[in-house]
């Protein structure tokens, strides 16, 4: 009888601490893991927010492991990288929008200094002649710069315009994903707590 009672007594003293050493242990990593996924993923989900609230396309996920969420931010980094490229080139294209245009305020000055020259010449007419003749020329050579310069600025915002429309679209399309794995990820946290 009391011999059994105290080795019942001396296992029950063992094998408590025992169990509850066993639990931490086994709760603990998973709490940490949660924790690391749960702030991985809030930490590219505000990102993904800052550049949709204010534009600011410079802005970066940060990349703390190399597991899927990092790769996941990292490849976000990249899209970015990519987008910032692209909106550089779309910059570039306003200047030479910007450019052609002034070529055309230019050439429509020429005609219009063209042709006050030609009615000031009008008293002598073999002159008058002359200077229509190297004017139209002058109209002639600019207008088909301005045509070229104006055919090649529609064409880069026709161009801008389709990389701005699929940019937008691989946003949303990463901001969509990114929420659903967040959710994702909460069920399976709710599920193992």
């Amino acid at each position: 009888g009391q011999a059994y009672e105290a080795t019942a007594e001396r296992t029950r003293a063992v094998s408590v601490p025992a169990i509850v050493v066993g639990a931490l242990t086994n709760a603990v990593p998973g709490l940490v893991k949660r924790r690391g996924i749960v702030g991985g993923l809030a930490a590219v989900q505000g990102t993904v927010m800052r550049i949709e609230s204010t534009l600011d396309f410079s802005l970066r996920v940060p990349v703390r492991a190399q597991d899927e969420l990092g790769q996941m931010a990292a490849a976000l980094n990249s899209l970015l990288e990519r987008l910032q490229a692209s909106l550089r080139t779309i910059a570039q294209s306003a200047v030479n929008v910007e450019a052609a245009s002034a070529t055309l305020t230019e050439s429509a000055a020429q005609v219009a200094r063209a042709s006050q020259a030609q009615s000031a010449s009008a008293a002598d007419m073999a002159a008058s002649v002359e200077e229509l003749t190297v004017s139209i020329g002058e109209v002639g050579t600019q207008a088909g710069e301005t045509r070229q310069a104006t055919l090649a600025a529609g064409q880069l915002a026709q161009s801008g315009q389709a990389v701005v429309e699929q940019t937008v679209a691989d946003i949303r399309s990463i901001a969509q994903a990114v929420e659903d794995a967040s959710a994702r990820i909460r069920v399976l946290g709710d599920q193992s707590a």
